[in-house]
């Protein structure tokens, strides 16, 4: 898939899907605030990872598009047809108590759902 085909009205998005040189997976989901622009989120490039079926699969080719429920900049869940693969993908600032969570660039509405989903949210 080379484009997105937006979100559906129930809260899912088509995301696109790639594998990166470090092993790991991509996938790129429109940024809620501003569609034109994308937010990565990755899993996997850490050991033990290369077994997990997001990282075979669009290794293999066999996933290339998936949908995605959550906020990109924030957390969410991955899933393709078939399998029923499930996948919690979160930006590391929205998890990490090293890291400063993320401030910029998102309305107090999308904070506050993001806070409610168990993200870490910096205050504007």
């Amino acid at each position: 898939m080379t484009g997105f085909a937006g979100s559906n009205g129930a809260g899912k998005t088509t995301t696109e899907v790639r594998s990166k040189k470090n092993g790991s997976t991509q996938f790129l989901v429109p940024d809620p605030e501003r569609p034109e622009k994308t937010v990565g989120l990755e899993y996997g490039g850490g050991i033990g990872t290369g077994r997990h079926f997001w990282v075979r699969a669009v290794k293999s080719g066999q996933v290339t598009a998936a949908w995605f429920a959550g906020d990109p900049r924030y957390v969410g869940v991955v899933a393709t047809p078939g399998p029923r693969n499930l996948l919690r993908v979160a930006q590391r600032e929205a998890t990490d108590w090293r890291m400063s969570p993320r401030k910029r660039g998102v309305s107090p509405e999308a904070r506050a759902r993001a806070r409610a989903a168990g993200a870490r949210v910096g205050e504007n």
